[in-house]
């Protein structure tokens, strides 16, 4: 398995709330349409990517094991309440420690055997085995993206 593919872990803070104006419209990838007609409402977008304040951090991501779902850059949004039984997590996205390293993978349980699966098919998934020192921080409920 690489090298921990995470490079900072963040609290949210609730200091300083902004909010941009929401257009809560679909809009196609393709041209452009009058939008300000439809703004409706303001967004904040800690309200919109954080359920439990209290339960809830962020991870920035590094390297290219998650790509391309997760691009390097990447913030993570983790709910360390979404824990429950492991069937229940079976293929979500996770932050997890391993042997003191931290991971962010895709959980997959097969045949009550737990897995760490990259996104990118250059990297082999990990069997978690007893003797591993495995820890379950949370699941990935959010990314921000810049994308310039």
């Amino acid at each position: 398995m690489e090298k921990s593919n995470i490079e900072e872990f963040y609290l949210p803070q609730d200091k300083n709330k902004t909010t941009i104006p929401f257009l809560n419209v679909g809009i196609p990838a393709g041209f452009a349409s009058p939008a300000d007609d439809y703004v409706e409402s303001q967004l904040d977008f800690n309200a919109y990517l954080i359920e439990k304040p209290l339960a809830t951090f962020a991870v920035k991501v590094t390297g290219n094991s998650m790509e391309p779902l997760i691009m390097a850059g990447d913030i993570i949004i983790v709910d360390k309440s979404r824990i429950s039984f492991l069937e229940a997590m079976h293929d979500k996205i996770v932050v997890a420690a391993v042997d003191g390293e931290f991971f962010i993978k895709r959980l997959v349980v097969k045949d009550k055997t737990l897995w760490l699966y990259s996104e990118n098919p250059e990297y082999l998934p990990k069997e978690l085995k007893k003797s591993d020192d495995f820890v379950l921080w949370g699941v990935a409920t959010g990314l921000v993206r810049k994308l310039y």
